[in-house]
């Protein structure tokens, strides 16, 4: 039988950089003091309303700059933590886990360490980004791990050991966070899903104009004896030459193969469509005010999305957002694609083998091309 323990991951609050310190010398702003407080208040009331030992938290270590040893001990405070359970932690530092990326790893060996020891139920970590998020890839995976924290929010990650002492990434995952409170991000989100209907629904206009002409093409028998291979006698048509023929292969030159290719396509348009219109539904509902959300009877919240509360809407938004794009709107373009290939090829009628070469070839540019100049973006304090 496994164990669970809690890892609390904190970026500390905003800074008052007004005068001529070093960073590390800097205490936090009023500002920062607000949003700190804030999550202290509704965190300790969560964990007072959800009591449970595995919730407890029993060390807090904090980064060497001073906001950061701030906000430990107004986090131990609020939270009942034994002062000597709150100690400094030199790895959580920027001046030495930017130059040393291994320290980054060592330290979450260290925290994996210490959580599956008995006398510790959870730890918190108070520091900087994108350290934060690097431990939690560390510890959870990438996919899974991919966690970006704003100034004073807290993330509770739920880890699960093997009987063998093992992380257990199928079971781990982020549980619920608190943040301040910010509408500018919710609105900023709001926007974000309103763009991406506006994409979906371009998208799907555009496949029911192709999806229209498709069909329009099976009514004519002239362009279905086209699409079989032959000419207008009913006579097998020459097929053009990309490589010289470089990769022929009898079976993909046989009349009914490029038919059946197009059918096949329009079957793919059929459900790219699918998928798009399930995509602007899905956002629609995400644009519904959130006092109107709701749960069905009995239903469980499933492992990807945060519970709520603690968390914010604005990250049940986000979560929800990304989920759609990557289960609704990749593959339904994917989809488009693929048919838009397949039409190409038989309406072009092509040599197939030579035809994915020089697909792959374009696809293979333009991976490395995107790879190569594809933003590169990161929360760094």
């Amino acid at each position: 039988m496994g164990k669970i323990k809690h890892l609390f991951l904190l970026r500390h609050a905003s800074v008052d950089r007004s005068g001529y310190g070093k960073d590390i010398e800097n205490s936090l702003s009023e500002e920062g003091l607000k949003e700190l407080m804030e999550v202290a208040s509704a965190t300790r009331d969560y964990l007072a309303y959800w009591p449970s030992e595995s919730n407890k938290i029993n060390k807090i270590y904090y980064s060497p700059y001073k906001a950061c040893k701030e906000c430990a001990l107004k986090f131990s405070g609020a939270l009942n933590v034994d002062p000597d359970s709150v100690l400094p932690e030199g790895d959580l530092s920027p001046e030495v886990f930017y130059p040393v990326e291994k320290k980054t790893e060592d330290l979450a060996a260290r925290i994996s360490s210490q959580l599956k020891s008995n006398n510790i139920n959870g730890a918190m970590f108070i520091g900087h980004e994108p350290q934060l998020g690097w431990l939690a890839q560390l510890l959870l995976g990438k996919k899974k791990g991919k966690i970006v924290l704003s100034r004073a929010e807290l993330a509770c990650i739920e880890i699960y050991f093997t009987d063998l002492g093992a992380i257990d990434r199928k079971k781990s995952r982020l549980t619920w966070t608190v943040a301040p409170s910010d509408p500018v991000v919710i609105d900023s989100i709001t926007q974000k899903i309103k763009s991406k209907m506006e994409i979906a629904k371009t998208f799907g206009s555009v496949i029911t104009l192709l999806l229209t002409f498709s069909l329009g093409i099976l009514i004519d028998e002239s362009k279905i004896n086209f699409l079989k291979g032959l000419d207008k006698e009913g006579h097998p048509r020459e097929l053009n030459y990309l490589l010289g023929g470089l990769f022929r292969i009898p079976f993909f030159e046989k009349d009914y193969f490029f038919y059946y290719c197009f059918v096949g396509s329009i079957g793919l348009l059929f459900l790219s469509l699918i998928l798009f219109l399930s995509t602007m539904s899905s956002y629609d509902s995400l644009l519904m005010p959130s006092r109107f959300w709701s749960n069905s009877f009995k239903s469980k919240s499933p492992n990807w999305l945060v519970k709520r509360p603690p968390s914010s809407s604005a990250r049940i938004l986000y979560l929800n957002m990304m989920r759609v794009w990557k289960k609704m709107f990749v593959p339904a373009t994917r989809l488009l694609i693929i048919a838009l290939l397949g039409v190409s090829y038989v309406v072009f009628h092509f040599i197939l083998l030579e035809y994915l070469v020089i697909v792959g070839l374009g696809w293979l540019g333009y991976f490395l091309y995107h790879k190569k100049y594809e933003p590169n973006l990161g929360a760094e304090d």
